[in-house]
């Protein structure tokens, strides 16, 4: 019996959390934006966005690009920091030196509490060899 209510309180808590409080919350939709600009000519894959839970404004948008010529992918990452309304490549782990992947896939995005950004991301030496996850984090959220 004693778990029974426990239970109940545990789902009460979590229904009383979710409601927001006394919080309002609106959701404004705006005009279309192209994320990918920078990197428009390459078919885009597996895109995934996340939010700044302390700046609605900083959102950080990572995807696969699907090269048809080299028969790869790679990921990338992109930065906003005004609501969506602009975009910045801000990560190429393929273009970097030295490259960090020679084949990514499967990309994740997140923010920390304290405002670093993470992405992550499989990696390998081509797609028949995904041998590792990898992590990066921005202590500066993102924008270097």
């Amino acid at each position: 019996m004693r778990t029974r209510w426990l239970s109940a309180i545990v789902v009460l808590a979590c229904l009383s959390t979710a409601e927001g409080g006394d919080k309002e919350v609106s959701v404004t939709v705006g005009p279309n934006v192209q994320v990918s600009q920078q990197r428009a000519d390459i078919p885009h894959t597996e895109v995934i966005l996340a939010a700044d839970p302390s700046d609605a404004n900083r959102l950080l948008a990572g995807s696969m690009l699907r090269y048809e010529s080299a028969g790869g992918h790679h990921c990338v990452g992109y930065l906003s920091t005004d609501g969506g309304k602009s975009w910045k490549l801000v990560l190429e782990p393929a273009r970097s030196k030295p490259p960090l992947e020679h084949y990514g896939a499967d990309p994740a995005v997140a923010f920390g509490r304290n405002g670093a950004a993470y992405f992550g991301l499989l990696v390998g030496a081509k797609p028949t060899d995904i041998a590792r996850s990898m992590v990066l984090r921005s202590s500066d959220g993102g924008m270097a």
